[in-house]
C-alpha cells in the first residue's frame, strides 16, 4: 500500500470520527434543551358509596376538532393565530378526557354511555372551541350536541362554557380552561337527562 493510500485512509476515518462527535453533541444539545412540561387532567366525578340497580345504555359518538384534539393547549391570538403553551398539556387528547368524564357523570345517574356497538339512543358531541383567548382574556369551551332516536334527530344544542382567565401565567390559562371544560360536561349531562328522561337517583349503599 502507498503512502498516499494511507494519507487516504487516515483523513478518511478522521473526518468520519468528527462527524460522529458533531452528530453525537447535537443530539445532546437538542435533548437538554426540551422543556419540563406539567401534565393537567379534569376532576374526577366518581362518588363512592352509590350503586344503581339497573342502567340505561345511550350510544356516544365524541369528536373534537384536530387541531384542538392534541396534548398541547392552544391560545388565540387577537389576529386569530393559534399557539400551544409553552410548559403545559393535557395528560392525554381532550376528547379521551370529555369522554372519560361524560362516562364519569353519567354513571353516576344510572346511565351508561358506550362508544361501541348499536344502541336505539345515540349521543353526538363535537367540539368547535377548546382554548384560551387572549383578546378576551377567557377560556372558551363551544360544542354542538346532537340526540339522535334510530336515524331521527330528536333534540340539537349548541352548548357554551366560558371562564375568565385571572391573571396571564400558564397555571390561570390551564385552570380556567378546565373549569370551562367541567363546566361543559355537566352541562352535557344535564340535557341529556332532561332530553331522554333516563336519569336515576343513586340508591345508598347500606353499610
Amino acid at each position: 500500500m502507498t503512502i498516499f493510500s494511507y494519507i487516504t485512509r487516515f483523513y478518511r476515518y478522521g473526518f468520519i470520527i468528527t462527524l460522529a462527535l458533531v452528530s453525537f453533541q447535537g443530539c445532546v444539545n437538542i435533548k437538554a434543551s426540551l422543556p419540563a412540561y406539567s401534565y393537567y387532567t379534569l376532576e374526577s366525578t366518581e362518588t363512592q358509596g352509590y350503586n344503581h340497580t339497573t342502567f340505561s345504555t345511550i350510544a356516544l359518538e365524541l369528536e373534537v376538532l384536530p387541531y384542538l384534539n392534541t396534548q398541547r393547549i392552544m391560545r388565540i391570538s387577537p389576529q386569530a393565530k393559534a399557539q400551544a403553551l409553552t410548559t403545559t398539556k393535557w395528560i392525554t387528547l381532550p376528547s379521551l378526557l370529555l369522554q372519560n368524564t361524560l362516562e364519569s357523570n353519567a354513571r353516576m345517574q344510572g346511565v351508561i354511555l358506550s362508544t361501541l356497538g348499536a344502541h336505539p339512543i345515540k349521543l353526538h358531541i363535537k367540539v368547535r372551541k377548546l382554548a384560551i383567548y387572549e383578546e378576551s382574556k377567557q377560556a372558551i369551551v363551544a360544542l354542538d350536541y346532537t340526540l339522535l332516536q334510530g336515524q331521527s334527530i330528536s333534540r340539537v344544542r349548541t352548548l357554551l362554557s366560558v371562564e375568565n382567565v385571572q391573571n396571564s401565567s400558564e397555571q390561570a390559562m390551564i385552570n380556567a380552561l378546565q373549569s370551562a371544560l367541567d363546566s361543559a360536561a355537566k352541562k352535557i349531562q344535564n340535557a341529556l337527562c332532561d332530553d331522554t328522561k333516563l336519569c336515576t337517583s343513586p340508591k345508598a349503599t347500606p353499610h
